[in-house]
């Protein structure tokens, strides 16, 4: 079975939208999209800045290392809202 090209960061990322950690992986990419976007609007008019984020969606799409990078990152996120929940419940026991 021939598996199509990925069109969308969304479905890069995200297989199961009940998964977390793709989710997250997700908002990982669209916060630096959005900072991507702050940078552009000081390079450009608006028309610049849709042409570079539609650019950078299409070559992320492609990127396994960059996919790769946010999967990491949300993570990592998640690892560490884990450890301050369980020391906020340590703390509450006490």
């Amino acid at each position: 079975m021939v598996r199509l090209p990925v069109k969308y960061v969304y479905h890069a990322l995200v297989t199961d939208p009940d998964d977390i950690l793709q989710l997250l992986a997700y908002c990982v990419y669209k916060a630096h999209k959005n900072n991507l976007a702050e940078q552009y609007k000081t390079e450009g008019d608006e028309s610049y800045v849709e042409r570079e984020l539609k650019q950078f969606s299409q070559r992320t799409v492609k990127d396994q290392t960059l996919l790769d990078s946010y999967r990491t990152v949300a993570k990592e996120l998640l690892q560490e809202i884990k450890d301050q929940e369980l020391d906020r419940a340590k703390q509450a026991l006490q």
